[in-house]
């Protein structure tokens, strides 16, 4: 938890505007004995986060059993690279990730999403 916890501190840190405005949201939730981070993109999100993002959190789920649920709850179409950047990132932590979104989102991505818990949600993603 505690490489967890650093990496979360870190990416607060470094994009406090974007946590403030709440285009970005990080919540720590526990299932059963696992911690599961939920990192919601409500927001505009700058190039930076991302590739923060890119680098930060797969090397916390890789010395933890912490899992990850990225909300994609909104997005314009200039950060389309990056989110698919930090999926493909994320992709072979598969078991650790969920991804939520929409069907048409799901469509946008060019990332093999059958090794991650992909939750379709319509109330999800209006890009």
């Amino acid at each position: 938890m505690n490489s967890i916890t650093s990496t979360l501190a870190h990416l607060r840190h470094r994009f406090n505007h974007a946590f403030e405005r709440g285009d970005v949201v990080a919540k720590v939730h526990w299932d059963n004995e696992t911690p599961n981070l939920v990192l919601t993109l409500a927001g505009r999100v700058d190039e930076r986060f991302f590739h923060e993002a890119r680098r930060r959190l797969p090397r916390a789920m890789r010395h933890t059993t912490v899992s990850l649920t990225l909300r994609l709850e909104h997005f314009d179409e200039h950060q389309l690279q990056a989110i698919t950047g930090l999926l493909k990132r994320l992709q072979r932590y598969g078991e650790q990730l969920r991804i939520h979104l929409n069907e048409p989102v799901r469509n946008q991505f060019a990332v093999d999403t059958t090794r991650v818990r992909l939750i379709l949600d319509p109330f999800v993603c209006t890009p």
